[in-house]
């Protein structure tokens, strides 16, 4: 009768221990994808923020005023804020003739969006749009022109002018900060991005 009752009792304690290692597992995996989903949706919350901060920007109105307007949103390390003009080329195709910003994930194996180098090959470019297009938040704009300043490379491959935006998050900082303005160029309205007033 002992060794039954043990028997029931030693089941009864490995099916209570494995019910409260299963219990331990969920909430560990819980709480990790709360905290990894959480680099994601700031960077969306970032992505509605710059949207709605150029689209309450009115444009100049004399020929190459701008009045450029700060932009402060959360830092997310690891993402990346890039866009592009409705006539660049490399753009991903979720942009397709349309001017759009978008937030990406820095998410790529052997390339380093940080580099700014003029001898920079192809490959940062198409990377880019990769990483846009598969993970990135991305805003449209009725302007024609996008121009980035300061943070840009300019880079011609067999006749081909690429676009040159990146804006990088800081790892060190909680915030970053840039500054947007819209212009007419000739007939073109333009969003100008800048890191600098």
């Amino acid at each position: 009768m002992n060794k039954k009752g043990d028997l029931l009792n030693n089941i009864l304690t490995t099916v209570i221990a494995i019910a409260g290692l299963l219990i331990i597992i969920y909430a560990t995996y819980r709480l990790y994808s709360v905290y990894a989903n959480q680099d994601s949706e700031n960077a969306k919350n970032n992505a509605n923020i710059i949207e709605a901060k150029i689209n309450s920007i009115d444009a100049a109105k004399s020929v190459g005023e701008k009045i450029p307007a700060s932009i402060v949103i959360k830092s997310v390390p690891k993402w990346f804020i890039s866009g592009w003009g409705e006539g660049d080329a490399g753009r991903p195709d979720k942009c397709a003739f349309q001017t759009c910003i978008c937030v990406c994930p820095d998410k790529s194996e052997g390339v380093d969006v940080k580099l700014t180098l003029p001898d920079i090959n192809l490959g940062i470019f198409e990377s880019r749009k990769e990483l846009c297009q598969a993970g990135g938040f991305c805003r449209f704009f009725a302007e024609d022109e996008l121009v980035f300043q300061g943070t840009e490379i300019d880079l011609s491959r067999n006749g081909i002018k690429l676009p040159r935006a990146i804006i990088l998050f800081d790892d060190k900082s909680n915030l970053a900060e840039f500054f947007a303005s819209k212009y007419y160029s000739g007939d073109k309205k333009v969003i100008y991005i800048s890191l600098i007033k």
